[in-house]
């Protein structure tokens, strides 16, 4: 995960845009395994458990960008903000991780 923490705050445009979509796929798979592990009762493994607070991680490279002076870098993260938080939270995504992982975004910006 370090390359893309530090991806996100690089030089190259093209690098933080695909720093921080690779962090947000990081968080949307984790939401896929979490539901598959509950749905068919599989036992979470040392592997799983180690898995880092990829919600902090979100908010605190991922989100800054909104800010970032390339546009194109700011409208990234505009859609990822969307694609991750609204729409779970205006119930267009009736996954109930998803939308606390939403809620641990906003925490942790709350938090600062």
């Amino acid at each position: 995960i370090t390359p893309f923490l530090q991806g996100c705050s690089d030089y190259s445009v093209t690098l933080r845009k695909t720093a921080a979509e690779a962090l947000d796929n990081m968080l949307q798979h984790q939401h896929i395994r979490q539901e598959l592990q509950d749905v068919y009762n599989i036992e979470k493994t040392f592997h799983t458990e180690r898995i880092p607070n990829l919600e902090a991680i979100w908010s605190n490279s991922v989100l800054p960008l909104c800010l970032d002076g390339e546009v194109s870098c700011a409208l990234k993260v505009a859609e990822l903000f969307s694609k991750t938080i609204i729409i779970p939270l205006t119930g267009e995504q009736q996954s109930n991780k998803i939308c606390q992982s939403a809620w641990k975004i906003l925490e942790n910006v709350s938090k600062g």
